[in-house]
């Protein structure tokens, strides 16, 4: 696996740092620099495997690798490996967010088993180019509200997440929930691989908020990966409300994002 690891991803940018002791994997680690939607220029380092690594130890390789002082890393840990949290808390790293995996038919069974319609006059719509900045202004308004958000809504990140939208509006699988008065008050973005789906965005406006929706939403989005054959989903959240839900959903987290 590392052998194709090497060939097809690693190159000379790329940080890597792996050991085999008795044919036994110890430590699995690499990390690039990238474009933060929030932050601009990041490190992103994927921690698939820690073993007993010192962590501090590692963060200094990094730096000294990409020949910066720069403090910001964005260490990702998988579930798995859960135990080495504390070492990176320890380190200084903060909690950023979770990735969450989930299935399409235990989502729908649960949705339909808590009776939600949509209210009349209200109704669900393929989300048009037009309507982008619309919904954006949702998405910077309920994070700027909720505490627990890591969102850091400058001109640039807001132009990168507006691109995703067009996107998504391009591939049809950007929805939105649409008032009597013709206007979007609750969207669902959806983007596509060969064998699972990742929902990209989800937000309802605050005046529109405790209806009910995001079940809506997520039962849309449900109802579109499996007319694609697409039976699991994942999502990454920081916020308290999207992971108390994520829990009736039985979404399992699969990945730790950590800052330092």
């Amino acid at each position: 696996y590392i052998e194709s690891f090497n060939k097809n991803i690693i190159d000379k940018n790329t940080y890597k740092s792996y050991s085999i002791r008795n044919s036994k994997l110890e430590k699995f680690i690499f990390a690039l620099k990238e474009d933060g939607l929030f932050e601009g220029k990041i490190i992103r380092c994927w921690c698939f495997f820690c073993g007993d690594t010192a962590i501090e130890v590692e963060l200094d390789e990094i730096r000294k690798f990409f020949k910066t002082k720069q403090r910001l890393i964005k260490f990702a840990l998988p579930a798995l490996q859960r135990e080495k949290k504390a070492a990176l808390l320890s380190a200084g790293f903060k909690i950023e967010g979770t990735f969450l995996l989930g299935t399409v038919q235990f989502g729908l069974h649960f949705i339909k088993s808590k009776g939600i319609a949509l209210n009349g006059g209200f109704e669900f719509k393929l989300v048009k180019s037009s309507d982008v900045s619309k919904l954006m202004k949702i998405e910077v308004d309920i994070h700027k509200h909720e505490p627990t958000s890591v969102g850091n809504y400058n001109k640039k990140s807001i132009e990168a997440m507006s691109q995703h939208m067009y996107e998504m509006v391009q591939k049809k699988s950007l929805f939105a929930v649409y008032n009597d008065l013709g206007d979007p008050i609750a969207h669902i973005g959806i983007i596509y691989n060969q064998v699972a789906a990742n929902i990209a965005t989800i937000a309802i406006s605050r005046d529109y908020q405790g209806q009910g929706l995001s079940y809506l939403l997520y039962e849309k989005a449900f109802q579109e990966m499996k007319k694609r054959h697409i039976f699991k989903y994942s999502g990454f959240t920081a916020t308290f409300k999207v992971l108390k839900q994520a829990k009736n959903l039985k979404r399992r987290p699969y990945l730790y994002s950590l800052s330092f």
